[in-house]
């Protein structure tokens, strides 16, 4: 029985596609039904081209509002499917329980990356995905992919890593270091879509915290901090008038290009004064800037 629809949409002005899965009343989304809609994004896109995709995997609820469900992934035809599957089950499971609002279908979009090379973000124990509830609370991820998904991605890593060694040296080259040591607690992407600012700004309501904000194309980062994350995301990115070297980057590769992330939770001190916390979270902020200003 199906229990989807199914709509393909060509790439729009910023080159993003998507295939969208609309799900039929009382569809209970099961690993079956993941292995489907991958399965059908492999054959009506993956297959169909010899590029790299970068692709993010987002939720649709009732009330109109969408969500990602995981961080960008980049892959290709050489990406087992099975392996995509079980890194979207695992965000899956954590994630669906804890959205606000029911879930009524999945979109995966899609961007031609080029011969980018392949990038998996899953769930680790080292890293683990975390997303706030409407309480605002922060729950850890206890489901990490399987081991051979793991053996899959710990030889890609190796490959990658003597692929980079025979090339030539670039001028972005702490960009995978970056990626690779920065903890990623949440991470928005669509930066350019007015409705996604908008949901983020909800998500991160009266939450404080070190964030960072990352450019895709040369992995450059502007990390900072605020007691009120969801306000200072807008400042940034919508009035963009917060740092002046931010505002010509973002200007210069499009909005489309960053992703913001949140780096570490902070949690406020009640007893202590609102100039003692900011200093408190300058002080975590500092740990964050320490570690990219040792990078070589």
């Amino acid at each position: 029985m199906i229990m989807y629809n199914t709509v393909l949409h060509t790439p729009d002005n910023n080159g993003w596609g998507s295939l969208s899965f609309t799900f039929k009343a009382n569809t209970i989304v099961t690993l079956e039904i993941i292995t489907k809609f991958i399965q059908e994004f492999y054959d009506r896109v993956l297959f169909l081209t010899n590029s790299t995709l970068k692709l993010v995997i987002q939720v649709k609820l009732f009330d109109g509002c969408i969500k990602n469900l995981t961080p960008i992934q980049v892959v290709n035809q050489e990406v087992p499917l099975l392996v995509l599957v079980d890194i979207i089950n695992c965000f899956w499971a954590n994630r669906t329980s804890l959205l606000d609002g029911t879930v009524f279908g999945i979109v995966i979009r899609f961007k031609d990356s080029g011969s980018t090379p392949i990038c998996l973000c899953p769930p680790t124990p080292d890293r683990p995905t975390m997303i706030l509830s409407k309480h605002n609370r922060v729950t850890p991820n206890p489901i990490f992919p399987c081991e051979d998904t793991i053996n899959y991605l710990e030889n890609l890593h190796v490959s990658t890593t003597l692929s980079s060694m025979d090339s030539t040296p670039s001028t972005d080259s702490t960009s995978s270091s970056k990626k690779d040591s920065l903890p990623r607690i949440i991470e928005f992407t669509n930066l350019d879509q007015t409705k996604e600012l908008k949901a983020a700004k909800e998500d991160l309501s009266g939450i404080a915290g070190v964030y960072a904000i990352i450019c895709n194309v040369t992995g450059a980062m502007y990390i900072g901090s605020s007691i009120h994350i969801g306000n200072r995301r807008v400042n940034h990115l919508v009035s963009n008038n917060t740092n002046e070297h931010l505002k010509n980057s973002i200007n210069h590769y499009g909005l489309e290009n960053f992703v913001f992330v949140v780096v570490e939770f902070f949690k406020v001190d009640p007893e202590l004064s609102l100039e003692s916390n900011k200093a408190n979270l300058l002080a975590l902020e500092q740990k964050h800037l320490d570690w990219l200003f040792s990078l070589p």
